[in-house]
């Protein structure tokens, strides 16, 4: 997609949201969403979708990581790091452990987004290993009927892994006695975290080379030489590696790294 503008400074960041308010009054019942890339070369793309050519084999492939990882923490006393509350049914379920899975850094279908516009921007500047790399910022105009909650959908009706439809997905955050060992929770929360997921049969387009999201979607440029003074201004604001990524266990560390080895999941970066 072609650029609207550039964000070389907060100010710039605030011209845009300012647009994107304007914009939205044309598309009135879309809530905006925002997702930062460090590289200008990343598409739209769910973690796992990068990986794949075949959709019946991702679909498998997802399955078996989730299987995976119900089976390691039922069986290990790591069950406080991911919260599935007892009274939801099965459907439900499986959306709490994709959602974690997805924010313990585990590819899924799943492709963040954000509320936070800084928190978008952060994560397009601050990865040193594109730091001479141009970045986007994306601001997406999620429509009411892609909402998991309307028309009468909702978590309890719709297998996560075999949607049929794209849909943008909220996961309530629950608080008890060990939210603060819950990493996944805590970052979800910390970035203001919301979920897009796209049906099986579409999982492997990018949702920007899609003609009907066109209306929806804007980009905007980082320059690469600007990123190092708008991570500077981010830190200003408190938004850094502690507030936006909580500590993850080491255990839960080593565990994905082991899925992402078993299934070929690996992402290699080229650092300049």
């Amino acid at each position: 997609m072609e650029y609207c503008g550039e964000i070389t400074s907060l100010k710039d960041l605030h011209k845009v949201l300012k647009a994107v308010q304007t914009n939205s009054i044309n598309l009135s019942g879309c809530v905006q969403y925002f997702r930062g890339h460090g590289s200008c070369n990343y598409k739209l793309l769910s973690n796992i979708s990068r990986h794949f050519t075949d959709v019946k084999l991702l679909h498998a492939t997802e399955e078996k990581i989730i299987s995976d990882i119900k089976e390691k923490i039922e069986k290990t006393s790591n069950q406080e790091y991911f919260h599935v509350p007892q009274n939801s049914n099965s459907l439900d379920q499986d959306w709490y452990w994709l959602t974690q899975a997805q924010h313990l850094g585990i590819p899924t279908r799943l492709l963040d987004w954000t509320l936070c516009s800084e928190i978008a921007l952060y994560f397009a500047v601050s990865d040193n290993c594109y730091k001479n790399k141009d970045g986007d910022l994306w601001v997406f105009y999620v429509p009411d009927e892609l909402n998991i909650y309307n028309q009468c959908l909702n978590i309890s009706t719709i297998k996560p892994l075999q949607v049929d439809r794209d849909l943008f997905v909220s996961i309530p955050i629950h608080w008890d006695k060990n939210y603060e060992k819950n990493e996944p929770q805590r970052n979800i929360l910390s970035q203001q975290g919301k979920f897009f997921v796209r049906s099986l049969l579409q999982s492997l387009i990018p949702l920007d080379d899609e003609a009907i999201y066109q209306k929806y979607l804007l980009r905007y440029k980082i320059p690469s030489n600007y990123k190092s003074n708008l991570l500077s201004e981010l830190k200003s604001l408190n938004y850094n590696s502690k507030t936006i990524y909580k500590t993850v266990d080491k255990r839960m560390l080593t565990f994905k790294e082991e899925l992402i080895k078993k299934y070929n999941l690996s992402t290699k970066k080229c650092c300049s």
